[in-house]
């Protein structure tokens, strides 16, 4: 008797130190085994149980899995967290119940079963609380990312980039300069129909030769103006734009970017981008491509251009803002993650024959299609710059 007050007195003594560790659901499970169960009624619902028991324990010791018992470190706790939310849960419950099992069914459960059970339903909390916090964590870093990919421009400065664009198409035509979309500009033609929504410039392509021509022809232009930047100049509107940066130029502009040609390639004039080096093949001749509403020339194979500039095949936020002159840290992030906040290009095989079927969709929503006079094997991923299986270059 005395013993068995000694073993309820330190069962009292372990409660309460576990009181916060363990939840209500294990108390009360370990309640009703060691204090309202027989030891009769244990005793016969042993072999009731033990086939039960080994089913469990085959499940949880595969050898992807530790056992409670072999978690000694938090690296081999966050191995087991890998697994989704849901399915850590459910091993995490079934680990503890084993043990308890196997424990309650080998000794008297005032002979030290207790301390054993304690310590699996101990182990087993701290699984789950580790697995809570680090799906937590990976959760709200993922918001923190999702957050920098939003429209970096509001309407009304979209719509000045916009004309300034249109005019200078306008210029460019009229005083016989060849141009075409590059970049950033033509990655959003090609990927979003539009201007990619992070992104705050419009990036176009000339000849070095037609410099001093296109830099006269703006400057001579009402409403609108033009400063030299290094090897590029940017084009602006006088009064629609704004001084948001220390540089002469205002915000919104037109990058006007030139290139250098030989006989077979043409390749960025600035030193810092000399290395995008593109075989005149792929570029010309131009066709229109859609961007906004509007048309403008662009290389006659996007693609393979794109996946000369571009290595990486996911959603990059830019990592200088043009519209402070600063430099930003770049994220990148899957862009299916990002369909159901803004249109992807969604392409397929034209049945009219020739050209690239190009549909514009929100998630499963569609906003417009149209067939545009890119290389038939040229239908790509709708959230990579991959081709789809069965395609090739």
């Amino acid at each position: 008797m005395l013993r068995r007050k000694r073993a309820l007195c330190w069962y009292s003594i372990r409660y309460r130190q576990l009181k916060q560790l363990t939840s209500l659901v294990a108390l009360s499970f370990l309640f009703l085994t060691f204090k309202c169960y027989p030891s009769s009624q244990r005793q016969l619902s042993r072999h009731s149980d033990q086939f039960r028991q080994e089913r469990v324990f085959n499940v949880i010791t595969k050898p992807d899995l530790p056992e409670i018992g072999e978690i000694s470190s938090f690296n081999e706790i966050r191995r087991v967290t890998l697994i989704s939310n849901g399915r850590i849960m459910k091993r995490t419950e079934r680990v503890g119940r084993a043990r308890l099992r196997k424990n309650s069914s080998s000794h008297d459960p005032v002979d030290g079963n207790i301390s054993g059970a304690l310590r699996a339903l101990e182990a087993a909390y701290l699984v789950t609380k580790v697995a809570s916090t680090l799906h937590s964590r990976r959760r709200h870093s993922l918001t923190k990312k999702l957050a920098r990919f939003k429209t970096a421009m509001k309407a009304s400065e979209k719509r000045s980039l916009l004309e300034t664009a249109t005019k200078f198409k306008r210029i460019s035509e009229e005083s016989n300069i060849t141009y075409f979309l590059y970049g950033g500009t033509l990655l959003g033609s090609y990927r979003h129909h539009d201007i990619i929504p992070w992104d705050d410039d419009f990036d176009v392509f000339v000849n070095v030769e037609d410099k001093e021509k296109l830099f006269t022809a703006i400057k001579s232009t009402a409403s609108y103006d033009v400063t030299k930047a290094g090897t590029r100049i940017k084009m602006f509107a006088t009064k629609a734009a704004n001084q948001t940066s220390r540089y002469p130029w205002r915000w919104p502009y037109v990058d006007i970017s030139f290139y250098v040609e030989n006989d077979t390639h043409i390749w960025d004039s600035s030193p810092q981008f000399n290395d995008y080096v593109y075989p005149k093949e792929d570029v010309f001749p131009l066709h229109k491509r859609p961007l906004a509403g509007l048309n403008f020339d662009a290389p006659r194979d996007a693609y393979r251009n794109l996946k000369r500039t571009y290595k990486s095949v996911d959603c990059t936020t830019h990592y200088y803002s043009h519209k402070y002159e600063k430099r930003e840290g770049r994220i990148v992030i899957p862009c299916g993650l990002l369909k159901a906040s803004f249109p992807f290009v969604h392409r397929s095989k034209s049945i009219r024959g020739g050209g690239i079927l190009e549909r514009l969709m929100l998630d499963e929503m569609l906003i417009h299609e149209m067939v545009v006079d890119e290389p038939e094997y040229a239908i790509s991923l709708p959230f990579k710059l991959e081709l789809v299986e069965g395609h090739h270059l």
